[in-house]
């Protein structure tokens, strides 16, 4: 975080002692003058979605001393967009008649923006929603046309952040509308970078390159998720926490620690007792707040779960239905065909590869662009195999470059249906990661 963008913000947290809310003249009640503040800036909201073109979430604040008949801006915080700071403030301005102030105090005003409550009802992009379809994939199966509008509905948006050098962690919804993306969720997002919308507005354009207007128009409402790690390295997990979250630490800002850990709520304590379930980024983070609570410089009455409460979560995760076990310690994976007469599961895992490699080294068409331009990598697709064998939930986990990585999921979208994985008797969802190396000879 840039020290400009620190001491504003920690200013910003200290005037609680020395300032007041705003308060209307024709208002004798607290709830009127919450009213008549969130009619006010309700409109410029709204301005600035049309301007931007889209809706997003964020949280402003900022603090203003009233001298000699004029408001002068003392402080100001937003976790987004700080551009938007001026137009909240205008409003204000232009409005301080409607105002009771007095000479020589601070004020200081809070506004979180909110998406439209109806994308709250949206569900996340499946084949029973009506998609766009990619020019790119045109030819491809069904599968493979959801997986393409899912890889440019995220990848485009990889290398929007990246264009504005967003690298650390970053959380989100995306919500469309006719085809569209028109709205940003954000759970996670760094607070010393402030390109985040400047990025999306970029995303817009370049994903809508891959569409027809047609075909967007035709399209649902739906969501994408959106998760990008900062962490690369899980060795050097501790420094990466550090620099996301040690400022919430050392300020004793243990209510923004909260929502960092797990923006929406699900747990909002630190999980001590039992963390056995998570696994990867989560489980890491975990780690660095255990230390942090071992050293003291989290508070512990903070941090503790009922042991009860914890067994109580775990038995309802466990009894989700759409539960998605690991290929490599289900009871009995999939069988692939070909496979039927073999017994023991590590002859099944076995042959369940060696035909999937097969499959894709008899599908796999090397892009003529890609032979041209001497492109060639390895292409990580993960897929589901779904309780009745069906193989749904295409994705590209890392990418090559695009050409590759669209011919993988057209090949991946060919797989022929297997039998289910079997746990305690019953068929269940499985999660393979398929790497597919894609290689000029």
């Amino acid at each position: 975080m840039k020290k400009q963008t620190l001491s504003l913000f920690l200013m910003f947290l200290s005037l609680g002692v020395f300032s007041q809310s705003i308060t209307f003249k024709d208002c004798a009640s607290n709830d009127c003058h919450q009213e008549n503040l969130a009619q006010l800036f309700k409109s410029t909201q709204a301005a600035i979605f049309e301007y931007y073109g889209f809706s997003y979430n964020d949280s402003i604040a900022f603090a203003f001393e009233y001298r000699n008949d004029s408001l002068k801006l003392v402080s100001s915080y937003a976790w987004l967009n700080e551009d938007a700071i001026d137009y909240y403030f205008a409003v204000l301005k232009g409005s301080s008649k409607e105002l009771s102030l007095d000479t020589g105090i601070i004020y200081q005003v809070h506004w979180k923006q909110k998406l439209n409550k109806a994308w709250d009802s949206n569900s996340e992009l499946d084949l029973q929603h009506k998609f766009p379809r990619a020019k790119e994939c045109e030819d491809f199966n069904e599968k493979g046309q959801l997986a393409c509008a899912k890889y440019f509905g995220k990848q485009e948006l990889y290398a929007a952040l990246d264009s504005f050098k967003i690298e650390a962690d970053f959380r989100a919804e995306i919500h469309f509308e006719k085809g569209m993306p028109l709205g940003l969720k954000v759970s996670r997002a760094p607070m010393g970078n402030k390109k985040t919308i400047a990025a999306f507005k970029k995303y817009i354009e370049w994903y809508s390159s891959h569409f027809d207007k047609k075909s967007l128009a035709q399209s649902e409402a739906y969501f994408l998720s959106f998760n990008q790690s900062g962490l690369r390295n899980y060795d050097q997990a501790n420094q990466h926490f550090e620099a996301q979250l040690g400022l919430y630490i050392d300020n004793q800002l243990w209510n923004q620690l909260k929502r960092a850990i797990d923006p929406y709520h699900v747990i909002p304590e630190i999980d001590t007792v039992n963390r056995g379930a998570l696994t990867g980024y989560d489980k890491a983070m975990y780690l660095y707040l255990e230390q942090q609570l071992a050293e003291g410089r989290i508070p512990r009455r903070m941090w503790t779960f009922d042991k009860h409460t914890l067994a109580e979560i775990a038995a309802s995760e466990k009894q989700e239905e759409g539960e998605v076990n690991s290929f490599s310690v289900v009871e009995r994976v999939p069988i692939f065909t070909g496979c039927e007469d073999l017994e023991e599961n590590e002859d099944l895992k076995r042959c369940f590869q060696i035909n999937i490699l097969k499959h894709v080294a008899g599908e796999f068409k090397f892009p003529k662009e890609a032979i041209k331009k001497g492109i060639q990598g390895r292409v990580y697709i993960n897929f589901i195999v779904e309780k009745d064998g069906s193989i749904q939930g295409i994705e590209v986990v890392r990418g090559a470059h695009p050409l590759l990585d669209i011919e993988s999921i057209r090949v991946v979208s060919l797989l022929p249906e297997i039998q289910p994985a079997i746990q305690r008797g019953k068929p269940v969802r499985i999660s393979f990661t398929l790497p597919i190396n894609a290689k000029l000879r």
